[in-house]
């Protein structure tokens, strides 16, 4: 977070919401696996298609399976070598079996993914029960969108962890809370939450106003310098002008729905 992202446009203070990045906030971000439209397209898709079913994948073969192999590689060993080419190795025996969770239901994949410019990021795949309702995919959503943030949240940190180098994008003031917006976009749409609806229940101020606030500092920090590792926004510690009239609160719709407990509903897979 830097005062020129300010100038630019992608950076605005908001009486109730802190900061907010508005490219965090977009939740079409795009590529492969990345945002929250993504996320929400998966979870809703994946369970009915057949590509994305769970599976046990062995190693060892079922005995038919074990039987044909050794006989086909015993005839493969017994050819010449300039014939024996010519005939595929059959490898390794393998064979699928079903995931099931302890309920007896069945999985499908789902992989979410969050990167830097150059494609830096961190992405994990997980299995997700069959059956749920909406609002319980609405759950392990945000408990998969939570651990992935913390997991490129942590990549980016590491220069001020490793390095000692104090300014950096890892876990920034508005990065969490801004994710947070752009994941209620998509997944809490029913409940009137649109991205033309953020500006308002935000209370965001507009260049000069952000400007002035970025100056006052937090606490008299920089707030370049400010990390915030909850899903909560760090707000000016008094009210200022440009607020008055707004609760500076962050608005309780932003915590609505609750992540899921890994193990129950979904599980790491990859």
């Amino acid at each position: 977070m830097r005062r020129s992202d300010i100038e630019s446009g992608r950076l605005r203070y908001s009486c109730n919401c802190g900061w907010i990045d508005l490219g965090h906030a977009n939740p079409q971000r795009g590529g492969a696996h990345i945002g929250a439209w993504s996320l929400w397209y998966e979870i809703v898709h994946n369970e009915s298609n057949a590509a994305y079913t769970a599976y046990h994948i062995r190693k060892d073969p079922n005995p038919l399976e074990r039987i044909g192999k050794d006989l086909w590689q015993d005839f493969r060993r017994r050819l010449p070598p300039p014939h024996r080419q010519f005939v595929p190795d059959p490898g390794p025996g393998t064979w699928k079996e079903p995931f099931k969770f302890p309920n007896g239901r069945g999985g499908f994949l789902v992989t979410y993914r969050q990167e830097m410019t150059g494609h830096v990021g961190r992405q994990r795949t997980y299995v997700v029960s069959r059956g749920l309702t909406f609002e319980q995919k609405k759950s392990v959503a945000l408990a998969i969108f939570i651990e992935v943030t913390f997991l490129f949240e942590s990549l980016q940190e590491a220069p001020r962890r490793e390095l000692g180098i104090p300014f950096n994008s890892g876990f920034s003031a508005e990065d969490l809370v801004s994710n947070l917006l752009g994941f209620y976009v998509i997944f809490d749409r029913d409940h009137g939450i649109r991205q033309e609806d953020l500006p308002g229940k935000c209370g965001q101020l507009g260049k000069e106003e952000s400007l002035l606030m970025w100056d006052l500092g937090y606490y008299g920090q920089p707030w370049g310098f400010i990390q915030n590792k909850r899903f909560v926004p760090k707000l000016m510690p008094v009210t200022a002008k440009p607020c008055t009239g707004q609760p500076c609160t962050f608005p309780r719709e932003f915590s609505r729905i609750v992540p899921a407990e890994k193990g129950v509903l979904f599980q790491d897979w990859s």
